[in-house]
């Protein structure tokens, strides 16, 4: 991305833009929108509460002129409804290098602390103005000082009646340009490629809340950007920024662009509100739908919004019923009555400084299909099922804190299952120091063990601790309530964790941990669908070089249902060291194993982080392709080029072992 960027930069010339985001936030009715409006004018009528209450997001821009000094910019401001049922989906729209005002009445009881820490999390280094909205006698006193203290971001604190201090609005505004003219794109101004300018005004010129892809690329070509993928660069630009919104690692939102962010969230947040307000325990259906977006503007857009309110992580289809969906965070609160086994469970328990909200409903929606009896599910926590083994995962938000118990057979494949989801959803939120996460995992000396397999407390250590003591050369660590030392690498095998670092389907870190210690290479086979037996017949025959621990192999086949499969091949792919090919005519005429894999595996060779053996499974034409001159398998000279057309395939696929097995050496 940078370097294409640097490209743009070269071929098209620069232009500087002056631009940032103000983000209104707060408790609803606080008077997010009644700032919003004196911003743009301090003489416009303030917002009805009842009738104009915010849905959701609006976003409008104010321009602060020019002076000798300082040239002309502009302030998008995102005010955003304060409902609990839209804080989850508002940590999407928070950015780092912007101006954050929260607003308090004074009048309710104090959760400016949420807003503080969600702030300063997403935000980072962003600074943060409060705002006490005057609107009654009696006033809540923030102590600004201690705030500071405790919240590095916050500059200062306004006090203000909207509705009677219009006269003060004009100082108002000064402050928040003196602050936005502080952030860092304002040193020098945002530097963009010219055309790039050119077409963000174009965009930002329609009327229509979304245009389809080729209508994109219709307008990036008038400005000559005609290649398809620096047309996508450029989406992908404007989609961070919050120009645009355009998924296009989805193929039904790929091919709608939308011009206007607050109308798709908007009928997301509509739907959210019906929800809740029928009562119907997080459950709508196709006719909620026909309902709410009644409206002709989404009329042909049901499907896409949908996707929409899935990629956000908003709800899930049940897999029973199709016409009906779930919106986990608003089900129940009370859990549904389910018999569980607290002996002989294995657990693990996440632990934050500061739970940002949405984390279990997220993890819920990505492991639906795992629910058990598509029941057992409410607003904190769920019961999933996979194969003879059944997890317990519940949210405490009240003690900032995630619990897993796993029960049956084989607990450590779920318990993967379950981490990898929620150290991936970790992995969004920017934790610092201040506002950790911390996995714990339980000790497993003879007494921790023993009062856990009979449900009585046992000690956890941080994950992060003993990695620590392992990448040291240690195994060993003291608990203090077992008064002895227990093997770090089995603690970590008991989670389903191979004490190389978390990988989700296999594959670990290449660094040995012990000396001596032996450390499977990666191997990834490429094949396609069509070869399957072919692609079982190699399994079989690389079994004990498996058995031996000189190699680990991966294949599309073993994603975990539910998973991202793409997400997941790309991840697999970048950590493998040797990459098999099973050549056929279905490989060579199958555009993810030619443009995809092939590709990425012939730059990784190129770049010596790994060897490509193409295996040549059955006939075909390969003349153009970027392996026809590398070694490959069988090798026999006097046997056919081809596995399938060898008399004796045991004979063959032996041949290919033992090929591979000098691969590894190597």
């Amino acid at each position: 991305a940078i370097l294409n960027y640097f490209e743009e930069l070269a071929w098209q010339g620069s232009e500087a833009v002056y631009e940032a985001k103000l983000l209104i936030i707060g408790e609803a009715g606080a008077g997010k929108t009644s700032l919003k409006r004196k911003i743009g004018n301090c003489k416009a009528d303030l917002p009805d509460e009842e009738k104009d209450t915010t849905t959701g997001i609006e976003i409008t821009h104010h321009t602060f002129a020019a002076t000798t000094d300082l040239p002309e910019f502009t302030m998008n401001i995102w005010d955003f409804g304060g409902q609990a049922v839209y804080h989850a989906t508002h940590q999407l729209f928070l950015s780092k290098r912007s101006l954050y005002v929260l607003v308090d009445d004074g009048r309710k009881e104090d959760n400016n602390s949420y807003w503080m820490q969600i702030q300063e999390l997403f935000g980072q280094g962003s600074p943060l103005l409060l705002f006490m909205n005057q609107k009654g006698t009696i006033q809540r006193q923030i102590p600004i000082n201690d705030l500071k203290g405790e919240f590095p971001n916050i500059r200062e604190l306004t006090t203000l009646n909207l509705k009677t201090e219009t006269d003060k609005i004009p100082d108002y505004c000064r402050t928040l340009e003196f602050y936005i003219r502080n952030l860092p794109q304002f040193k020098q101004g945002e530097t963009l490629p010219k055309k790039w300018v050119r077409i963000r005004e174009a965009l930002e010129a329609r009327e229509e809340n979304y245009i389809s892809l080729s209508r994109f690329r219709q307008i990036c070509r008038k400005q000559g950007i005609n290649e398809a993928k620096r047309q996508d660069f450029l989406s992908d630009y404007l989609h961070d920024l919050g120009v645009m919104l355009h998924f296009q690692d989805t193929p039904l939102l790929k091919r709608m662009v939308v011009l206007k962010p607050e109308w798709a969230t908007n009928a997301v947040y509509a739907i959210l509100n019906h929800t809740e307000e029928s009562g119907k325990d997080g459950q709508f259906t196709y006719a909620d739908l026909n309902e709410v977006w009644q409206s002709h503007e989404y009329e042909d857009v049901f499907e896409e919004l949908l996707a929409l309110m899935q990629k956000f992580e908003l709800c899930y289809r049940l897999k029973h019923d199709s016409n009906r969906f779930i919106v986990p965070q608003l089900l129940p609160k009370d859990k549904p009555d389910f018999e569980w086994k607290n002996e002989r469970n294995l657990q693990l328990r996440y632990e934050y400084d500061f739970m940002p909200k949405g984390i279990i409903t997220r993890f819920i929606v990505r492991r639906h299909k795992f629910i058990e009896a598509q029941k057992l599910v409410w607003q904190r926590g769920v019961v999933l099922k996979y194969k003879k083994a059944r997890a317990l995962v519940v949210e405490e938000y009240r003690n900032k804190a995630i619990n897993i118990r796993i029960e049956g057979e084989f607990p450590q494949d779920l318990m993967t299952i379950i981490t990898d989801e929620i150290d991936d959803i970790n992995s969004g939120f920017h934790f610092n120091e201040r506002m950790k996460v911390r996995k714990m995992v339980p000790c497993i000396c003879p007494t921790c063990s023993s009062n856990s397999k009979e449900n009585k407390p046992f000690e956890v250590y941080a994950y992060d601790k003993l990695m620590e003591k392992l990448e040291k050369g240690k195994n060993r660590y003291y608990c203090n309530k077992g008064d002895e030392f227990f093997g770090i690498l089995e603690a970590l095998r008991n989670i389903g964790d191979s004490g190389r670092g978390k990988s989700s389907y296999g594959f670990g870190h290449k660094k040995p941990i012990f000396e001596g210690e032996k450390v499977p290479k990666k191997v990834f086979i490429a094949y396609d669908d069509a070869d399957e037996a072919h692609l079982k017949a190699l399994t079989k025959h690389l079994k004990s070089l498996k058995r031996n621990g000189q190699l680990q192999t991966w294949s599309v086949n073993q994603t975990i249902a539910g998973s991202n499969k793409q997400q997941v091949l790309d991840r697999q792919l970048l950590e493998s060291e040797v990459v098999l090919l099973l050549i056929s005519v279905d490989f060579v005429n199958s555009d993810t194993c030619v443009e995809h894999i092939l590709e990425v595996a012939m730059e990784r060779k190129a770049e010596g982080l790994a060897q490509v053996v193409p295996i040549y499974v059955r006939p075909c034409d390969c003349e153009d392709l970027p392996f026809k001159d590398l070694e490959a398998l069988p090798n026999d000279k006097t046997q056919p080029k081809y596995v399938a057309e060898w008399q004796s395939k045991d004979s063959a696929w032996l041949n290919v072992a033992e090929g591979i097995k000098e691969v590894l050496k190597a």
